[in-house]
């Protein structure tokens, strides 16, 4: 059942990809959407990352450290954070372990939401990921098959490297893929996605007032 679910939107996937964007999709592509959410693809230290919520003045920042989603879940329902659907919306988000494909599910994008999610990697070990990038906006913005998660108001993308950071050339070639990828997503967003790819050693993130 699993593999015929992956086939079907294998061939969903494929019917939307342009020629420009094969290069997005991680080789083989069976074998890579077969990884996603592996938790025991996540070392012991991975696993005890520290995870914590911060709260001030009304606004949360949840830091995810390089954990996996079913504990940075778990964690969340055990504190009594989770509502009734257990399903929680945040100011930030950080997405776990760099953006990595075996730390999250379709199950967390979907229940876990924010109006901003940072992602920290500059395309060493092909971090972020691009399936991961595609995970969490297809969990806001929706598919074909699916409805958006989430709130319906517009939401952010950081990442804290780009194609202007100096490194190395397969790191650069990675970070221009997923700039690519982010701003096809957001001309297709209806001005809901919003993103920004630092061009220096830090950047400052202002959150809305409520």
């Amino acid at each position: 059942e699993q593999l015929d679910d992956l086939r079907r939107r294998m061939r969903e996937d494929a019917g939307r990809l342009r020629a420009s964007e094969l290069e997005l999709v991680p080789p083989p592509l069976l074998e890579a959407a077969s990884e996603l959410g592996d938790r025991s693809d996540v070392t012991p230290p991975n696993l005890a990352s520290l995870m914590l919520l911060a709260e001030a003045d009304g606004r949360t920042v949840l830091l995810t450290g390089d954990g996996h989603a079913r504990e940075i879940e778990r964690g969340l329902k055990e504190a009594g954070r989770l509502d009734a659907q257990d399903q929680m919306h945040v100011d930030v988000l950080k997405v776990q372990h760099h953006g990595a494909k075996a730390n999250i599910t379709e199950e967390f994008a979907r229940a876990i939401t924010a109006d901003a999610y940072v992602f920290c990697g500059n395309g060493e070990n092909g971090n972020p990921e691009p399936a991961v990038v595609d995970l969490i906006l297809d969990a806001r913005l929706g598919t074909r098959s699916k409805s958006a998660a989430g709130p319906s108001k517009q939401f952010r993308l950081l990442f804290n490297s780009s194609t202007a950071i100096k490194g190395k050339k397969h790191h650069k070639d990675h970070m221009a893929a997923l700039e690519k990828l982010v701003k096809r997503r957001a001309d297709r967003s209806n001005g809901r996605l919003k993103f920004s790819f630092a061009s220096g050693s830090s950047f400052d993130l202002k959150l809305r007032r409520r």
